[in-house]
């Protein structure tokens, strides 16, 4: 992307992100290339843990989704999923 967007894409990433960008990072390590480090998120139980991957996992989705421009995911070989 030209600068200029990958400086809007990085704050809106930032932006939606919050405090909870390491959480991204750590399914995504690449992503440190546009966001930065970013700080370590709280311990907090499993189920917690579980919901703020939920929650986080799809604002970060939403970053990259607008009525101009839709986003398609493509899930192959799901039948092997657990």
């Amino acid at each position: 992307l030209p600068e200029n967007q990958l400086a809007e894409t990085r704050q809106k990433l930032l932006t939606l992100l919050g405090q909870n960008g390491q959480v991204v990072l750590d399914i995504i390590p690449e992503l440190e290339k546009i966001i930065g480090v970013q700080p370590a998120v709280p311990e907090i139980s499993p189920i917690e843990t579980q919901n703020r991957f939920v929650y986080t996992f799809t604002r970060f989705v939403t970053a990259f989704t607008s009525r101009e421009r839709p986003l398609v995911i493509f899930l192959d070989d799901l039948h092997w999923a657990d």
